[in-house]
């Protein structure tokens, strides 16, 4: 087990080819760092050198090819966008960048969209349930994005491409520091026509989107143990889009557009106290913004301010034994400009512990977590999880633990105009997950197989009022999620391979839709991967697929399933320059993830790189 206070390590320079021969690190899983073979969760990580070989366009188009994961999206490059872990609901995943948790108190959402993968160091994806930890919606799992921290020697980074659909893009990173120091900055832009998302041509038009997002990190460390890290996030899109007349319900013919801000600030201190105990403190703000136009006028917006402090100890009782305590708080702010909120703020706070152990062949994790919020109460939830080592590389795994999803602010208090009216009665929705796996952890192979099932209860769904036309929220559905998953990766030589499957059964336990499959959830989903390196070039490939889904709580829209197909090559020209080129979707396959809304088709993007180190 690594110390608590190594936290940081997980978001150092990986760019330095030592550091291939030293265990991955990570951190979300337990809230301390440990090496990803002896973590007892369902882990993903996805450094730098993974991202710019995969040449992905944006963070879903990476991560639903990792275990697990699928999309649902209207319509192409920054259009809205949700993401699926293990069959629960989009807003069932817990999203943090450098530890800031991010996305909407209002709507609910995460701005996948406009998260800029130009300036991600790392990917942190931890599946099964997390609230003992983190809270609220940490049900289907936790996504963590780092930046670059930076650090060592100074090193410049420039990308310049461009690609089908008119797409632009530049991004620039420079990063050093010295002993005790560290520092990043990075900038990118995109820039995209995009096409026309609708596949019945109700608006014909293309739908085109503009993404500005920059960053800057820095630090200090002094005496033994002890550092100051800070770190600020801004991305911002514009996106266009079709959107239907609120008074006679037709495709609107009139240029809609939005405007939307994701933003991080937040601070984190680290002392060693004793040689044994380190305590670690950090204050953050995220905010969420989004104002939509319809023929340049601005009809609406929606702001979300969250800001956070946090104290946490971790105490080693022994090299195998950690004991982590600690406390959070929380303050949502939101506004929108149309209207009022009954109440537009609350505050909560989280008592969480922790206990990691390991004696001979047998490791655990024991966690629990009081919150408790002036909204919708208190909740308390817990994990559990035992590892047998069967085999030196062999291991045997088991958990079970608790999650629950807080209510949005519109699901609570959204004014009646006379179509919807919120529901402040709403209480939290609430899971619990048993699981269990087999892993092994090699120097060039690993795989792993799991089986989970989760029930979540009081689900959220929107009901009509008796003698009314207005729809309003109720705590009346269950959902159960059963499911496979398997991952396979290998390394020989200059050849990389990986693959992954999934199996579950999404499906609603309650009302009239008992039986019934989740929304937009696919019951297959797999991925492969290939790479190779010849001397200068590099070449790869990755089939994706995913079974069919429904669109309708009672599955009669059936979305028809699909497979893609990309192809991706790079040419180091020499130690500075090279060139990438990637070929998306080469079958131009024609599906959709949520109904009437296009996928893109074939797409080719070229890029050319250059490095300064």
């Amino acid at each position: 087990m690594v110390t608590a206070y190594d936290i940081a390590a997980a978001t150092a320079d990986t760019s330095d080819p030592a550091a291939d021969t030293l265990p991955e690190v990570v951190v979300t899983a337990s809230r301390i760092s440990e090496t990803a073979d002896s973590t007892l969760a369902p882990v993903t990580i996805i450094d730098r050198t993974a991202i710019e070989r995969s040449q992905a366009s944006n963070v879903p188009e990476l991560i639903k090819r990792h275990t697990g994961i699928s999309i649902s999206n209207n319509g192409g490059m920054g259009q809205a966008t949700g993401i699926f872990v293990r069959g629960t609901n989009a807003e069932h995943v817990l999203v943090l960048i450098d530890g800031v948790k991010i996305g909407s108190a209002t709507l609910g959402t995460t701005p996948w969209q406009d998260l800029p993968l130009a300036l991600i160091e790392r990917i942190e994806i931890v599946r099964g349930p997390r609230s003992s930890l983190y809270g609220s919606e940490a049900i289907g799992g936790v996504i963590q994005i780092f930046t670059h921290k930076g650090g060592g020697k100074t090193r410049f980074q420039a990308a310049l491409g461009a690609g089908s659909h008119e797409l632009r893009r530049i991004e620039a990173q420079v990063s050093g520091g010295g002993s005790k120091t560290w520092w990043s900055l990075g900038v990118s832009d995109l820039d995209t026509a995009g096409f026309d998302s609708r596949t019945d041509g109700a608006v014909s038009d293309k739908d085109g989107y503009h993404n500005r997002a920059y960053r800057i990190r820095g630090g200090l460390s002094w005496d033994a143990g002890h550092s100051l890290d800070v770190h600020a996030l801004r991305a911002e899109g514009e996106n266009e889009y079709d959107q239907t007349d609120p008074v006679t319900w037709q495709w609107d013919q009139r240029p809609a557009t939005s405007d939307t801000v994701t933003q991080t600030l937040g601070a984190r201190l680290s002392f060693l106290l004793l040689d044994n105990l380190d305590l670690i403190l950090a204050v953050n703000e995220s905010r969420d913004e989004s104002e939509f136009f319809t023929a340049g006028v601005a009809t609406s917006s929606f702001d979300t301010r969250r800001r956070n402090a946090s104290i946490q100890t971790n105490w080693i009782l022994h090299p195998q034994h950690t004991l982590t305590m600690g406390f959070d708080y929380q303050k949502d702010k939101v506004s929108a400009s149309q209207f009022t909120y009954t109440k537009d703020r609350r505050t909560g706070y989280g008592i969480f512990t922790q206990y990691r152990g390991s004696i001979s062949r047998y490791d655990w994790q024991l966690a629990l977590r009081h919150d408790d919020d002036n909204q919708f109460g208190d909740a308390t939830t817990g994990n559990i999880a035992l590892g047998v080592r069967i085999l030196d590389k062999l291991q045997f795994t088991a958990a079970y633990g608790t999650a629950f999803k807080a209510p949005t602010f519109n699901a609570l208090y959204w004014p009646n105009d006379f179509w919807s009216v919120g529901n402040p009665d709403l209480k939290p929705e609430k899971s619990h997950t048993t699981e269990i796996g087999l892993r092994s952890y090699n120097s060039n192979i690993t795989w792993a197989v799991n089986l989970f099932e989760t029930w979540v209860d009081d689900l959220i769904a929107w009901q009509q009022i008796p003698n009314t036309w207005t729809w309003q929220p109720m705590n009346i559905n269950k959902a159960r999620i059963r499911g496979i998953e398997g991952e396979f990766a290998v390394t020989l030589a200059d050849w990389q391979l990986s693959a992954n499957v999934t199996f579950q059964e999404p499906e609603s336990r309650s009302g009239n839709t008992i039986g019934k499959r989740l929304q937009r959830r696919a019951r297959r989903l797999s991925n492969l991967n290939l790479d190779r390196k010849f001397g200068s070039w590099s070449l790869g490939a990755t089939v994706h697929n995913e079974g069919d889904r429904y669109d309708d709580q009672n599955s009669t829209t059936r979305l028809s399933g699909f497979t893609t197909v990309d192809l991706r090559a790079m040419y180091a020209i020499n130690r500075a320059w090279s060139v990438e080129a990637k070929a998306s979707n080469l079958l131009n396959a024609d599906y959709q993830t949520a109904f009437g809304f296009r996928q893109p088709g074939r797409e080719l993007l070229v890029t050319l790189r250059y490095t300064l180190d």
